[in-house]
């Protein structure tokens, strides 16, 4: 995870960016694929991966799953008429050992997620006597062991899914697979399928004509990450390869950007050739790339963006939009309110000294440090177990309050160590829900927090504000730790919105050896509102300003310094 939001920036340049790909992406995308067709392969990716979850003899592994429906996409799609293609997947059906009847006791766990079997009841893709099938196994099928999904401790684990690595384009079939696999896994076992922006159930027949229609490894790329944003979830990314890194642009300008007030903005620069420092400043908006409108480019970027909310997709824009496998890239840039073109050369990644969005802070600064006007400050990616006792004790005692710098991602899960000091109300910060093999599409929230105590009254707690920042890099583990910070009354959460995927990732594989990753379980507030896709609650929001950048200034560091300084009427 330590190095998980460098790669989740790494997903979306498939759309157009310095590669200048004119093509609108459309959700109707014209396809050969008729009516029939595609009911009969919707019909049959739901199927396929309900049996694959359900069924208990399937379940355990016995059959070539994939194979199963490798063999069986070709004679459904050629398939006369709808009766036809209905009466052959009963048949399939048919084919595997039935499900003895069981009385099956459902779990007495809270529920928080509960299925959604898209068009499996839907007599408009079965017969009924194929319902009826379906709907026993689902109350008779009793799957204790799945050889495709393990669940321990509520970590999602996907197991036995071969990547095909040999596939760099797999053809018709098998990138059907890719897609009823992936579609699938989310259905059954993402914890925030229905907090889609579109109905899960509804992906697939838009995914099909898009997966049927790629006629080259780089449109298979690209319709996988076209699917992995349709979960809308900021963890959901591909593991860059040598060959997606090819098709995303090998070379950058040498210099970062960022969304400032919704601007396209050069925020650091990466290299050290003069004449571009010359050129392009900081505090410059980009315009213009390679002729078009940056709102433009960005808007063919958003549907190959994962991400669990706009801030996220813009902060992977930002990262993608001028990679290229040119070796310049023409740009129009804002600069004291007059335009100017220029062309700025694109170098290797070797060559540039990337920022560690990880750890953003010098390599020398301290995980806990003592700054002005006696502030304790914090900064996570360089706190330790080993430091943690220590630190604390030096940012608590005698301070006026505490500044913790969760722009970044961290090392060690210092909240409880702090709220030993800080008289919570509380213990349960988070409720974590986590899936069942022996109920796929449910998520149920664990007994433990039935069993937790009441938080001890420190007789001389910590008085002062722990302001905590946050931002679009503030992800995962940062989000989880702040739930824990937020139960001190003292403290005030400041900055912008973050990325909105918490939970542990689980990863898997498409054919072609396409990487893929997701959230694998659920994490609430203890209200049980959602921090998914909205990040954690801010007290008071605070953005970075295009003027503050051209002044080198942090402002919402600046902002947390007032805070501090108000609460004990520093002036």
């Amino acid at each position: 995870m330590k190095k998980l939001l460098i790669l989740l920036c790494l997903i979306s340049c498939f759309a157009t960016g310095c590669n200048n790909s004119s093509k609108k992406v459309s959700e109707n995308t014209k396809t050969s694929l008729s009516e029939n067709e595609e009911k009969s392969l919707v019909a049959l990716g739901q199927l396929w991966g309900f049996l694959k979850y359900h069924h208990p003899t399937i379940a355990i592994g016995k059959y070539d799953w994939d194979m199963e429906l490798i063999k069986l996409i070709p004679e459904i799609r050629d398939s006369e008429d709808e009766t036809a293609w209905k009466t052959k997947l009963d048949d399939w059906l048919n084919s595997f050992p039935s499900v003895e009847e069981k009385i099956r006791e459902f779990p007495t766990l809270r529920m928080k997620v509960e299925p959604d079997y898209g068009e499996l009841f839907n007599t408009d893709y079965f017969m009924p006597e194929t319902i009826e099938k379906v709907k026993h196994i689902l109350k008779n099928g009793e799957v204790t062991t799945n050889h495709y999904v393990n669940i321990q401790d509520a970590l999602l684990n996907i197991t036995n899914e071969p990547d095909y690595e040999e596939m760099t384009y797999p053809d018709e079939s098998y990138r059907l697979l890719a897609l009823f696999r992936y579609w699938n896994i989310i259905n059954y076992f993402f914890p925030y399928r229905n907090l889609c922006d579109q109905k899960w159930s509804e992906v697939l027949p838009v995914m099909l004509p898009v997966f049927i229609d790629a006629k080259s490894e780089e449109e298979y790329m690209r319709a996988c990450i076209r699917l992995a944003t349709k979960a809308d979830d900021s963890h959901a990314s591909y593991i860059e390869s040598n060959r997606m890194s090819s098709i995303i642009g090998e070379n950058k300008v040498p210099f970062e950007t960022r969304f400032i007030e919704d601007k396209l903005v050069v925020t650091l620069y990466t290299g050290d050739e003069e004449n571009t420092k010359k050129k392009i400043q900081i505090g410059d908006v980009i315009t213009k790339i390679n002729g078009e409108k940056t709102e433009d480019v960005v808007e063919k970027m958003l549907p190959y963006t994962p991400a669990s909310n706009y801030a996220v997709k813009q902060r992977g824009i930002a990262w993608q939009i001028l990679r290229s496998n040119n070796y310049s890239v023409s740009l129009t840039v804002l600069r004291d309110g007059k335009s100017i073109e220029m062309e700025i050369p694109c170098y290797g990644k070797d060559q540039l000294k990337f920022p560690d969005y990880n750890n953003p802070f010098p390599k020398d600064a301290e995980g806990y440090s003592i700054i002005e006007n006696n502030i304790g400050l914090v900064l996570p990616p360089k706190c330790t177990v080993e430091n943690r006792n220590e630190g604390i004790k030096k940012v608590l005692n005698g301070t006026r309050g505490v500044i913790i710098d969760f722009r970044c991602y961290p090392q060690d899960y210092i909240s409880f160590p702090f709220l030993e000091r800080l008289n919570p109300t509380s213990y349960i910060f988070s409720l974590v829900t986590h899936s069942d093999i022996s109920y796929p599409g449910y998520f149920f929230i664990g007994k433990w927090y039935d069993n937790i105590g009441t938080p001890r009254v420190n007789s001389n707690p910590y008085p002062n504000k722990i302001v905590i920042l946050v931002n679009e890099y503030t992800q995962s583990a940062a989000e989880d730790i702040i739930l824990g910070f937020q139960l001190a009354p003292n403290t005030v959460v400041i900055g912008s919105t973050t990325s909105g995927a918490d939970g542990a990732i689980a990863r898997f594989s498409l054919p072609g050896k396409v990487g893929m990753i997701i959230s694998g379980r659920g994490v609430y507030y203890p209200d049980g509102n959602n921090l998914q896709r909205e990040g954690v609650r801010i007290d008071e929001v605070v953005k970075p300003t295009i003027q503050g950048i051209k002044e080198g200034r942090d402002e919402v560091f600046e902002r947390a310094i007032a805070i501090v300084n108000e609460s004990n009427r520093i002036n």
